[in-house]
């Protein structure tokens, strides 16, 4: 089954849709920051005692996206292993590097036709690389990926983050950023403050104002950065994210990146795990083209697989287990993608214009970032949802509204071609990025501890300070590769 982020294309000439083709184990008590981090083993040493700077107006938010290079093993399926990892993401690539490295017996299984999962590029599409998924590292002092992208050579961009927002009739009142920026910073110093006491509720409970500006920020901040509304987002959560720092681009694109960093790791593709049945010594995982034994599996899947049964565990996993995937569901941060002829938008190329448009929706707006004529609008929370329900045609359309109402009619004779993400309707990601919900700021460490010394779990889902990142799908990879070689080894 094909990725559905790349199902629909629109462009000039046809303006119609192109298809493209329960156990009873008690969960440990995790009392204090400290504590959890030493879970995590690796991961204590990025533990932090200071909130993410995650608002402000000049802070791109995160999401949270083909050349010809070495490639990974494809693999038949294996039948005999010591480790059976579950997808071929960051994480899974990253845990079957290091277990191989150990000298574990090791294969990655992935359901898609590639590898990558959520860091997927192609450029099909627009003739230039298009990230899908992840789009950007930030933190660069501390993040793992930027050491990654150097050594692989690949070019970094400084994002100029030059934001500017818009209101309902196009227009960008200067006053009206200065405010958003004060909203920011109080609402910086609320996570701050509730952090430091720890509190953890809603940001919605937490930030309450009703002003316009104010609702704006508070949308704002759960819609890009954790892909729900703000009454889903946990404010603990937010604390425990990494600074900002400064934030790059890979013109090459991420999911090229993680392909890269994949070469030489075996990777049977095309073989979704249907059930990993542990009763027994060995674990036995089935797929549609036959059954893998492994002395233990790592399952890197989105908290959203698991949670609705895309892998089925025989005997159950315990309900601690479970409750960790329901208190992390997946938010969904959606791209429309529009390409230009160049010189069509009247903006400067990097340039980031933020509002809302119709039906209430709050979109951010990245013109041209790779010099390919692209404008892409990012859209969160609730509304990627209800654009997603109407379907690929109506969120181009709805886009382009957007713009015209931005830069004049005249920006339609420059239309070429557009493009939109569905990662909720995605079979193998059902949604963008895992969210803790209120009071769940902690299940984030829950969901990585192992279950009856044979079933491992990593992703981005379980990292407190990384979470929704590339970074935290290679830490967690790492980290939980690293237990398994203790235990194993």
């Amino acid at each position: 089954m094909q990725n559905r982020c790349q199902d629909v294309e629109v462009n000039q000439h046809h303006n119609a849709a192109l298809a493209v083709p329960r156990g009873r184990e008690v969960v440990p008590h995790l009392s204090s920051r400290t504590e959890n981090a030493k879970l995590l083993g690796s991961l204590a040493g990025l533990e932090r005692t200071r909130p993410m700077n995650i608002l402000r107006r000049r802070f791109l938010l995160m999401s949270a996206s083909a050349f010809a290079m070495s490639r990974p093993v494809l693999a038949a399926v294996p039948s005999d292993l010591d480790v059976a990892v579950i997808c071929a993401g960051m994480a899974g690539l990253a845990a079957a590097q290091r277990l191989r490295a150990g000298g574990l017996r090791v294969a990655v299984l992935e359901a898609r036709t590639r590898i990558g999962g959520r860091a997927f590029t192609e450029h099909q599409s627009f003739g230039v690389p298009f990230d899908h998924g992840c789009a950007w590292t930030h933190a660069d002092a501390a993040n793992p990926i930027v050491e990654i992208a150097d050594d692989l050579g690949f070019r970094r961009i400084l994002d100029a983050n030059q934001s500017r927002l818009f209101d309902k009739n196009g227009q960008m009142p200067e006053t009206a950023n200065l405010r958003l920026d004060a909203a920011y910073g109080r609402l910086q110093a609320m996570i701050e403050e509730v952090g430091h006491a720890n509190r953890d509720t809603s940001l919605l409970e937490a930030y309450s104002h009703s002003g316009a500006i104010e609702r704006l920020a508070r949308e704002t901040v759960a819609h890009f950065q954790f892909g729900v509304e703000p009454d889903d987002v946990s404010t603990k959560d937010a604390f425990n994210r990494i600074p900002v720092g400064n934030l790059y681009l890979l013109p090459r694109g991420f999911g090229n990146l993680v392909r890269g960093f994949g070469t030489g790791i075996d990777v049977s593709l095309s073989t979704p795990v249907r059930n990993v049945d542990w009763h027994a010594d060995v674990v036995r995982l089935r797929t549609p083209n036959g059954v893998v034994r492994a002395r233990a599996a790592l399952t890197t899947a989105s908290t959203g697989v698991l949670a609705g049964g895309g892998i089925r565990f025989t005997p159950e996993l315990p309900v601690w287990k479970q409750e960790a995937f329901a208190t992390l569901p997946m938010g969904t941060m959606n791209k429309i993608a529009i390409q230009y002829r160049r010189g069509t938008i009247d903006a400067p190329p990097g340039t980031w214009l933020l509002g809302r448009g119709a039906g209430n929706r709050i979109v951010r707006f990245q013109v041209d970032p790779f010099d390919g004529g692209l404008v892409v609008g990012h859209v969160g929370g609730a509304a990627a949802g209800i654009l997603e329900s109407e379907g690929a045609l109506a969120s181009i359309d709805w886009a382009r509204r957007e713009l015209r109402k931005l830069f004049g009619s005249r920006v339609e004779g420059g239309f070429r071609r557009a493009r939109v993400t569905q990662w909720a309707s995605d079979p193998w990601a059902r949604g963008s990025f895992a969210a803790a919900r209120p009071g769940s700021g902690r299940m984030r460490q829950v969901l990585g501890l192992p279950v009856g010394g044979k079933i491992y779990f990593a992703g981005e889902a379980l990292h407190p300070v990384w979470a929704g990142q590339l970074a935290g799908e290679y830490l967690s990879g790492r980290s939980a590769a690293k237990q398994i070689i203790r235990d194993f080894g």
